[in-house]
């Protein structure tokens, strides 16, 4: 696909400041439909992902999500180049998958991760849309590009439903950022 940058190489993950930074070497971890993703070691031995993304699925909104963050209920964020769309990330071990086809398993480690991201409210920058129109946008995408038989899909409808009514039930700020 023409859409992902090789500038860096196999070897080597992009800083914000335009340099490059040696993050090891790095493997195809895994390839979904927007991004790809890495499986890298620096130098230092340490486990880490590369994670390259389209502009589609602004890379930037989920950077900010993940420096807000600072590793509390989702990967920290190392390193972010814009241009390529090119997120660097501390690896969450075990990093597998839920099983297919356990969706109370999904709702419940889902809801786990959820509560601690919530905890901290999010930046009113504008840099991380809020929920009303993060929504509009997230909602879209999904409608089109849901895998039928992924865990959590034929509850799309569900979710959306909860989050209209989570947005409505209180006047403090939520926002959305898929990482």
């Amino acid at each position: 696909m023409s859409a992902w940058p090789t500038k860096y190489g196999s070897h080597a993950s992009p800083s914000s400041s335009g340099t490059v930074v040696n993050a090891g070497a790095c493997t195809l971890w895994l390839r979904g439909y927007l991004a790809r993703v890495f499986s890298c070691e620096n130098e230092a031995g340490e486990s880490l992902v590369m994670k390259l993304s389209p502009p589609i699925a602004l890379p930037e909104v989920e950077a900010a999500a993940l420096r807000h963050w600072d590793g509390d209920g989702a990967a920290r964020l190392r390193d972010f180049d814009r241009e390529a769309g090119a997120l660097l990330l501390d690896r969450i071990v075990p990093g597998a998958p839920l099983p297919p086809n356990d969706e109370a398993l999904a709702i419940t480690a889902a809801a786990s991760v959820l509560r601690r991201l919530h905890a901290k409210p999010p930046p009113l920058d504008g840099v991380i849309p809020l929920m009303p129109e993060a929504l509009v946008w997230w909602e879209g995408l999904a409608r089109s590009e849901a895998e039928p038989l992924a865990v959590g899909t034929s509850l799309l409808p569900q979710a959306m439903a909860a989050a209209r009514a989570l947005a409505a039930s209180t006047s403090a700020p939520l926002a959305i950022a898929s990482t």
